[in-house]
């Protein structure tokens, strides 16, 4: 007879949700010095998986492997070319690290941890140098061997979520970082979005907050440094689409809707840019100051009023 299953209450938002909240409650270890936050309860009981027995653990590892399983399997493929070779891929971490957390101090200040991988930036001049963020509140990981290690370094900086991060292209030592991830905007907490841009002048190794106005309680999606200046840089987020003319130190908001990517490209020494909103397709022909939409072909306005063509990457 099949035991029925107990009432749970439905966690609102999702299991991933749920998980935010439950990292925004272990960090809030001085609720008095900020009055902005509220506290809040995470239903993570429905999060804890039951342990299996022995018959399904032997079955499921035939099935999944472990990370360290199924990294160890790739060692051995061989990836030398040929002529009809199959594209390889082999995860480079960085996996779960228990107790990985540096941030704070009390109970729960130290959770496992990397998070979901939601911005990746390769150093232009030394490609094994490569930079990751986490939007789940991993913060900022850095490899100098193309993945074989990584270390954590922004586990001091204010936020850990991040959203997008970019090198400067003629300087690498630069590097710019925006917290907040566009896509946990669902959850309307102070924790998941941003407190601003971060920089780093040594190539990722430590970071200091750039600006906070403003980016607070905004996500980002992407950060275009322009390669032909370095001053000029533009932002994707979900307050819309900005330039900056002053390395980051200040902002103009140039579109008003959320803006998921940018392309920037310079054509006959003139900066063209295109940016993919939730409005539609935008492009400039002065480098950003100016925009207009692009007309695509075959695009139908939906009854809610938005463009019509989903989530536009240009």
């Amino acid at each position: 007879m099949r035991r029925k299953k107990a009432n749970r209450r439905r966690i609102v938002g999702g299991k991933a949700i749920a998980r935010l909240l439950n990292f925004s409650q272990q960090r809030q270890l001085n609720d008095a010095a900020d009055k902005s936050k509220q506290p809040t309860v995470a239903p993570t009981r429905q999060l804890v998986c039951s342990r299996l027995d022995s018959s399904a653990k032997k079955q499921r590892g035939m099935l999944m492997p472990s990370f360290a399983a199924a990294y160890d399997q790739t060692e051995t493929i061989d990836t030398t070319p040929t002529k009809n070779a199959k594209r390889v891929w082999r995860p480079l971490g960085p996996f779960c690290i228990p107790h990985g957390q540096t941030y704070g101090s009390g109970p729960g200040c130290r959770p496992s941890i990397s998070g979901r991988v939601n911005a990746l930036a390769v150093d232009p001049h030394q490609p094994e140098h490569i930079l990751i963020g986490s939007g789940g509140g991993g913060g900022i990981w850095e490899t100098n061997t193309a993945g074989t290690a990584w270390a954590a370094r922004s586990d001091d900086q204010p936020s850990l979520a991040i959203g997008a991060i970019t090198f400067d292209p003629t300087n690498p030592k630069l590097v710019y970082a925006g917290t907040g991830e566009g896509d946990s905007t669902l959850a309307d907490e102070q924790n998941m979005l941003g407190i601003g841009v971060l920089k780093s002048t040594n190539g990722g190794k430590t970071w200091d907050v750039l600006c906070r106005n403003p980016f607070e309680r905004v996500g980002f999606y992407e950060l275009i440094v322009d390669p032909t200046n370095e001053k000029h840089i533009f932002a994707a987020t979900t307050d819309g689409l900005y330039e900056s003319v002053d390395r980051g130190a200040s902002w103009t908001r140039r579109l008003d809707k959320r803006t998921w990517s940018i392309s920037l490209h310079i054509i006959n020494n003139r900066t063209e840019v295109f940016a993919g909103c939730a409005n539609g397709v935008f492009r400039s022909t002065n480098g950003g100051t100016a925009w207009a939409r692009v007309n695509l072909p075959g695009r139908r306005r939906r009854s809610h009023g938005s463009s019509g063509i989903g989530r536009p990457a240009v």
